[in-house]
């Protein structure tokens, strides 16, 4: 027997947009190029130019991409710091690369990120050490980027490079209105097949710096320089194939100008649930669920939909998640953001490269264990996300919590 793994269901639905991907398609087919041809220079173009970048590479995932790029910035014995609640295959990245990585505990008033305070202490500490970072990682969870800016502006004037993660943040803003994205040194997204925008598996990669740009086209395409001639150039850097195909970058241009209307569709279904629940950074004393939203504000591109329940244990948590996938059948609740903090991870527990440098990690336990992922794809009716809203205020109203 053939074992798979779970296949996760598209959030956007693509049938939508039938004709146009069948004539990208069709458009690839008669070009008779299928790897790094007009298609991927024009997403290529259009999506770092967006995010005030002059330099983009598309890659095969958002993974490929920090591969890509921590390696050309070199961390092997280096300190890259992260936020506790970091997708755990970030810091797979950096742990494969030979890096060192400080966990900084999060806010999650300021969008599930570390707060400014917070990433100078964290400097501090690792300082103190004799670990002085050459890396901050800034993972943007669940659409929002917190106020961040002035965070990444104050690492950079340290010397500290900033790579942002931005696979959930397609589409966002930060509080000053540029795209997430925009000010790191590198900055990457995912295309995979429940992102906003998505060609089934996808990563790219916006930088300003050409020199490291074109490393990095060296490094997707085995280290060779595409310009030179066949098995003439020795492979530097080291590198491997990760070519976004023709086909998959056709697909990103058609998704890329409906962008804005994908998430308009969302927000429909946002409209629903906040008829539901208030919209909130912080509990206001009442105890109640609430929307969480960051306080410095910011252009959410609802990704998810967030609701914190002050005071729920893990155990609530877990009850509620399941019973809700119960009653609401194939519409469950969406998967929890990034899961559990990076310091809870038993296969992290044993690894001296793993450093806490922002004492007990409070920020990063609450979010895990208060909040919970309404489901938000554009295709949800209203009445189902009615539904779904009555029925979590029901058990919420039932468990007395």
């Amino acid at each position: 027997m053939t074992i798979r793994e779970n296949i996760p269901s598209l959030e956007v639905d693509l049938s939508m947009y039938r004709k146009e991907l069948r004539m990208a398609f069709m458009d690839v087919i008669d070009s008779g190029q299928l790897i790094l041809g007009p298609q991927t220079e024009k997403i290529e173009g259009d999506f770092s130019k967006a995010h005030g970048h002059t330099q983009g590479i598309a890659v095969t995932s958002d993974t490929a991409a920090l591969d890509a790029v921590l390696s050309i910035i070199g961390v092997k014995g280096e300190m890259v710091l992260m936020p506790e609640m970091a997708f755990f295959g970030d810091a797979n990245v950096a742990l494969k690369l030979g890096a060192k990585i400080g966990l900084v505990d999060i806010d999650p008033s300021n969008g599930i990120m570390p707060t400014l305070d917070q990433w100078k202490e964290a400097v501090k500490i690792c300082s103190e050490k004799g670990h002085f970072p050459k890396v901050a990682m800034f993972v943007y969870s669940g659409g929002m980027t917190g106020d961040s800016v002035p965070a990444i502006k104050w690492l950079q004037e340290q010397g500290i490079l900033v790579v942002e993660d931005c696979a959930h943040c397609i589409g966002s803003k930060y509080p000053d209105g540029m795209l997430a994205g925009t000010y790191g040194d590198f900055s990457t997204w995912s295309f995979y097949a429940t992102k906003l925008l998505q060609c089934g598996e996808g990563g790219m990669i916006c930088t300003s710096n050409e020199a490291d740009a074109e490393n990095i086209r060296c490094y997707r395409a085995y280290g060779r320089k595409i310009s030179s001639p066949p098995f003439t150039q020795a492979a530097s850097p080291l590198g491997y194939n990760w070519r976004l195909t023709e086909i998959q970058a056709a697909f990103l241009n058609v998704m890329w100008g409906h962008k804005d209307e994908v998430i308009a569709e969302r927000q429909k279904v946002a409209t629903v649930y906040d008829q539901f629940f208030r919209s909130g950074h912080d509990d206001d004393g009442s105890g109640k669920a609430y929307r969480l939203q960051p306080e410095a504000g910011g252009t959410v591109n609802l990704y998810r939909y967030m609701i914190m329940k002050p005071k729920m244990t893990i155990n609530d948590n877990i009850w509620m998640y399941e019973e809700l996938k119960t009653r609401a059948h194939s519409f469950g609740l969406q998967e929890k953001t990034n899961h559990m903090p990076l310091s809870a991870m038993e296969a992290y527990h044993s690894l001296p490269t793993i450093l806490s440098v922002t004492g007990d990690f409070s920020g990063a336990s609450r979010f895990s264990q208060e909040h919970l992922n309404l489901p938000i794809y554009p295709t949800l009716p209203s009445h189902e996300a009615e539904y779904i809203a009555k029925s979590m205020v029901t058990m919420l109203e039932t468990m007395g919590i």
